[in-house]
């Protein structure tokens, strides 16, 4: 019987910011995951920045997640020496003339002090970009190159930890209130970080989660010209080599496992907004989001099940959330620290039913 401290189910964003802070602490991990299929950190842009732009405010914990997130991903940089994470600023193309006076007053404001740049940037007077409402510059901003990231921690873990590559279907796992035992493995605990999958999975049922498939393109441009994350009504990134990442859909009805040409249609549709440009499509990707009811993360253990746990929904901004949370959670399964109300499971208790939920 092989023993571990901790079986993380799924490698994506969320997963693998565990498997770093369970190790931190000198914990020992079994990671298994399917390849990530339908992963939607596989589809993210990894795009981050502090603001909500509808409504042209600070998003939930923006600062305080920002500034964790940079400073884990830099110390990993360090650790698995690669490189993977780019700070830069944005690029926020007005649609409107209320926009952009919008901007102009927020910029003065204290709470947006260091964070809204009310002027353009240079590279854009030269660009094909349409900003005829003007543009501002975000800081705070940037982006994690996913893949490479996600590779190199996988990388990590089956050099230090233990790594399989398949399903868990928790009917196959043993639990008790002291450990489980999955194949010919024991552990004290085993959390889900699987993303859209745990949605079905008894015993968490009763979470009222929505799914939402997303899907991107990866675009080749000449006369583009954009330098730096532009977000205008589609969020478009440079890659190098006159490639771009342009992102994302949401479809809350379509959640078929494929590419769809409906979702290629939407984001096409949207880059004849940003300006005039010759390009061509050279990829398209899908992944499947858990859609959380109040848009907040999902973690903490099984209200009866105490060693099976969830570590889940960190939605759009799951690059600055779950490193932050990972480290909770860590401190909340060892040493007893509360978790923040906002993001505990216990907040959803209401819905569970020990007669049902507890198979």
């Amino acid at each position: 019987m092989t023993k571990v401290d901790v079986i993380i189910v799924g490698q994506g964003i969320a997963g693998s910011a565990l498997a770093v802070e369970l190790d931190r602490i000198g914990k020992r991990v079994l990671v298994v995951d399917d390849g990530r299929v339908g992963s939607s950190s596989i589809v993210a842009g990894g795009y981050y920045h502090p603001l909500s732009f509808r409504a042209l405010r600070m998003a939930w914990k923006a600062k305080q997640l920002i500034s964790f997130a940079e400073s884990f991903y830099s110390e990993l940089e360090i650790l698995l020496e690669k490189n993977f994470l780019n700070r830069h600023r944005l690029t926020r193309v007005f649609s409107t003339v209320e926009e952009q006076n919008n901007w102009a007053v927020k910029s003065e404001l204290l709470d947006y002090e260091n964070v809204l740049i009310d002027e353009p940037p240079v590279w854009l007077e030269c660009s094909k970009v349409n900003a005829r409402y003007g543009s501002g510059q975000v800081k705070l901003a940037g982006r994690l190159e996913v893949v490479k990231y996600l590779d190199a921690v996988s990388n990590w873990i089956r050099n230090k930890h233990e790594m399989r590559q398949g399903r868990v279907e928790l009917s196959d796992v043993l639990v008790d209130d002291k450990k489980v035992k999955w194949q010919d493995v024991e552990a004290s605990y085993c959390i889900l970080c699987n993303g859209h999958q745990f949605v079905k999975t008894q015993p968490f049922s009763y979470l009222k989660d929505n799914l939402t498939k997303g899907e991107m393109l990866e675009i080749r441009s000449e006369d583009l010209g954009v330098k730096s994350i532009l977000n205008a009504g589609v969020t478009v990134f440079p890659t190098g080599q006159d490639l771009y990442r342009v992102s994302a859909t949401y479809d809350p009805r379509d959640l078929s496992a494929t590419i769809t040409e409906k979702a290629a249609s939407i984001l096409m549709e949207k880059l004849l907004s940003i300006g005039e440009f010759s390009y061509e499509v050279v990829n398209q990707e899908y992944g499947i989001r858990p859609t959380i009811p109040d848009r907040k993360p999902i973690i903490g253990l099984h209200p009866s099940k105490s060693a099976l746990g969830i570590f889940n929904g960190m939605g759009s901004k799951g690059v600055v959330i779950a490193p932050f949370f990972a480290r909770q959670f860590v401190h909340h399964l060892y040493s007893g620290v509360p978790l923040d109300p906002e993001v505990s499971i216990a907040r959803y208790s209401k819905w569970f039913d020990p007669e049902i939920h507890n198979n």
